[in-house]
């Protein structure tokens, strides 16, 4: 590897190559400047985002789990041959798909001109590609608060799915040489035309039983995970052994044989029509099932009930399973909200780790040791913001419940606040205290340059002693010399 200089008096601002590395340098003038911005621009955005996104998770979740409980009182339980029955109402069923009257759905790209009778049909596309893999490595300059980023570049040929086509492999490279060397090419073709991507296509109505299911939602929920072993290879493509998988190497060029940078290999994919019985709750009208809508309540619109699920259930084993899937999404939501609430919390104190860490020497130990504990302390404020924006929002959806909980986040708060109070005015005691002593200290020190006259405990004696005159008494001086 060619060495490169990572002395910032060296290479300056600019970026210095070497075969497989670029390092780059950033004045401490410059991260001051990014960090300012992001404390007083992007910080608060963050935290009025998330603000958004906790307040309207936690209403979700109220109103979901209203959903759901109104969906398990309100179905009626009907028989797949009578379609009629319970018009106008929510109904809970488990029937068989049929699949006589759907039609033929086409395929994709090149594949256009066959068609395939099913739920749906699902593109399953990859490339091979070469990927640029880069790891940066960040060291702080000794003096002035700048960074240098030592940043390593790394080839190698892989399959990678079409929808990370454009992320994972670049038309260009940062080391065309060394790309060349180890992937064979400088520059990543583009994706061959005809080639389908990674894509699905449903039906706009299907049969289960003698209903009509309408709602796309409950239709795309029928997984598409069965190859379709009938569909011939067209020209430009060939079996690659499995079923419903073909390759083309249309995109590599004059290249050799195997895997080839370009070539693309799809695969497809329906339904299972050996395993038909699927399990559904949503509106009856007259045979057509579409999305049920729940009673309106207290900051809830009525949410729309439609669900569907492979196999045989029970009516109250299908809205825990509901049910359950909606606390998942909100317990991430509320990860999520929390954490960046933190970050945001964090990136207010950034500009003060930046200016310790322009400090000769020893900057970048204090810039450390200031980002571990601001680390900790943001997190007393990530919390509080958290929880008084999920408490607001309880204390309006489900006072019963949200209230109390309210109350106990401000007795704590309060207990928190007090607490720091206290501390703080007992050091405001002490230094008192101590000025008073230093005070008294100064004003027992005589013109003489004697030091201040002290008690036995060290301490300085609650008020100065005066001397008080005495007046002489005259002495005869023969009696003192004859003892008379």
């Amino acid at each position: 590897l060619t060495p490169v200089s990572t002395d910032p008096a060296v290479m300056g601002n600019g970026p210095v190559s070497g075969y497989d590395t670029e390092v780059t340098h950033q004045n401490g003038a410059s991260r001051l400047c990014n960090s300012l911005g992001a404390a007083i621009c992007l910080a608060p955005l963050l935290l009025l985002a998330m603000t958004g996104l906790v307040g309207w998770n936690e209403k979700n979740a109220v109103c979901q789990a209203k959903k759901i409980d109104a969906g398990r009182e309100s179905a009626h339980d009907a028989y797949c041959n009578a379609p009629t029955a319970y018009s106008g109402g929510l109904i809970f069923a488990s029937c068989d798909l049929r699949q006589d009257g759907l039609q033929p759905l086409p395929g994709f790209g090149d594949f256009g001109a066959l068609s395939f009778v099913g739920i749906g049909i699902q593109a399953e596309s990859s490339i091979y590609c070469c990927i640029e893999d880069s790891h940066s490595e960040t060291k702080k300059d000794p003096v002035g608060g700048g960074s240098s980023t030592v940043t390593t570049y790394s080839y190698s040929a892989e399959w990678v799915q079409s929808s990370y086509f454009n992320s994972k492999c670049p038309p260009s490279f940062h080391k065309p040489d060394k790309a060349k060397s180890q992937c064979g090419i400088s520059s990543n073709p583009p994706w061959p035309k005809g080639a389908p991507t990674s894509q699905s296509r449903y039906v706009s109505e299907m049969q289960a039983g003698s209903f009509s299911i309408i709602d796309p939602g409950m239709i795309s929920s029928v997984p598409l995970n069965t190859p379709i072993a009938t569909w011939s290879p067209p020209w430009g493509w060939r079996s690659d052994g499995s079923p419903g998988s073909f390759v083309s190497r249309n995109g590599c060029g004059p290249q050799g044989y195997g895997d080839c940078v370009g070539m693309v290999r799809v695969s497809f994919k329906s339904n299972d029509w050996s395993r038909r019985t699927v399990t559904f709750a949503g509106e009856n009208w007259n045979g057509v099932i579409e999305a049920w809508k729940a009673p309106a309540s207290w900051m809830c619109g009525g949410e729309s009930l439609a669900n569907l699920e492979m196999g045989r259930f029970t009516r109250d084993a299908f809205f825990d399973l509901q049910k359950q899937r909606a606390q998942t999404l909100t317990l991430i939501l509320r990860l999520i909200g929390f954490l960046v609430m933190w970050l945001a919390f964090s990136m207010c104190f950034r500009p003060f780790g930046v200016l310790l860490d322009c400090i000769p020497c020893i900057g970048p130990w204090l810039e450390g040791c200031f980002d571990c504990a601001v680390c900790c302390v943001t997190c007393v404020p990530a919390t509080a913001c958290f929880m008084g924006v999920a408490g607001f929002m309880w204390c309006f959806m489900r006072p019963l419940v949200g209230i109390p909980l309210m109350l106990l986040w401000i007795a704590v708060m309060s207990w928190y606040g007090y607490r720091a109070y206290q501390k703080r005015h007992d050091i405001s005691s002490k230094m008192g205290d101590m000025q008073r002593g230093i005070a008294m200290s100064a004003r027992n020190f005589n013109g003489n340059g004697a030091q201040p006259f002290v008690t036995a405990s060290g301490a300085p004696p609650s008020a100065p002693v005066l001397a008080q005159p005495v007046l002489a008494q005259p002495v005869d001086a023969q009696a003192m010399r004859f003892g008379s």
